[in-house]
């Protein structure tokens, strides 16, 4: 049977930037003048299942009061939410060899049992819990220790995937044997092999929607170390060098941050930063 094509959708060079500015003006992210191809491809998929033919009738609907749930769905379709275990081995190489024992050394001087750690970009928890791994793994009297990670996303879908932390085999084929038997639970579903997330690992972390150009961070701490890799790629120069100084301004003396191998750092935080290893950084002071 011959299926009728799907109905391709015009999206003019007006319709583009009002897009385009929508997106910037709620997350900070610039796609430029070369991403309309992506843009209306991934938005008249979201079209197709609302019954909007028109660009300009979606736009409407995200901007009027009824769409606003939409817009965080309109933004995760726009971004790439492509993450992994262990994804850049080098940067958990430097946790595990280098952040954690420091951290450690340094609370056993201070007397103080807490560490925070920020995950700015959780997406669907690959991250976060390999964070957590290391630190269990590293720690081998974490129970002496108040450990919690802070994991957000603008996205509320991808948290609700991280929060569930089911992961099919080819999601964790990175993670060691020895971590995935002693901390996933395996199990089959039609056919297919899956590994879901053991509660000493969530009880760890604390999900949370959050916008990184909100203009108020609302957190009590400081962080020892923060992980915002993969992020500010999509932001312009502004909006990245607003968001390091941020970074930095919520990182403990002393404490780390980790970035994208293809990301950099510039403007008032450089100052602030000292580079321990490419794209990963410590906190003078």
């Amino acid at each position: 049977m011959n299926l009728p094509a799907l109905q391709e959708y015009n999206l003019s060079e007006k319709e583009y930037k009002m897009f385009t500015d929508l997106i910037y003006q709620k997350s900070g992210i610039s796609l430029g003048f070369n991403k309309q191809h992506l843009v209306k491809a991934r938005l008249q998929k979201i079209m197709r299942e609302l019954g909007i033919n028109k660009f300009k009738d979606y736009y409407d609907y995200l901007t009027n009061s009824n769409g606003t749930n939409q817009l965080i769905q309109m933004i995760d379709a726009i971004t790439t939410n492509h993450t992994f275990f262990f994804r850049e081995k080098e940067h958990f190489s430097a946790l595990n060899d280098f952040v954690i024992p420091h951290i450690l050394s340094a609370k056993k001087t201070s007397g103080n049992r807490k560490i925070r750690a920020w995950c700015c970009a959780s997406s669907t928890g690959e991250e976060p819990y390999t964070i957590v791994l290391c630190l269990m793994n590293q720690i081998c009297d974490i129970e002496n220790y108040n450990v919690k990670l802070l994991a957000t996303d603008i996205s509320s879908s991808v948290l609700m995937a991280a929060v569930k932390g089911i992961y099919c085999d080819k999601k964790v084929k990175s993670v060691p044997l020895y971590l995935l038997n002693k901390y996933f639970d395996k199990f089959q579903e039609d056919g297919a092999v899956f590994y879901k997330v053991k509660p000493v690992l969530k009880d760890m972390i604390i999900f949370r929607l959050f916008n990184l150009i909100s203009p108020v961070f609302p957190f009590k701490n400081r962080f020892d170390f923060i992980f915002c890799r993969n992020v500010m790629i999509y932001f312009d120069i502004p909006t990245r060098e607003e968001l390091l100084l941020k970074l930095v301004n919520y990182l403990a003396p002393g404490g780390y941050l980790f970035i994208g191998h293809s990301e950099n750092i510039s403007g008032p935080a450089k100052e602030h930063l000292k580079m321990t290893a490419p794209a990963f950084f410590m906190k003078k002071g």
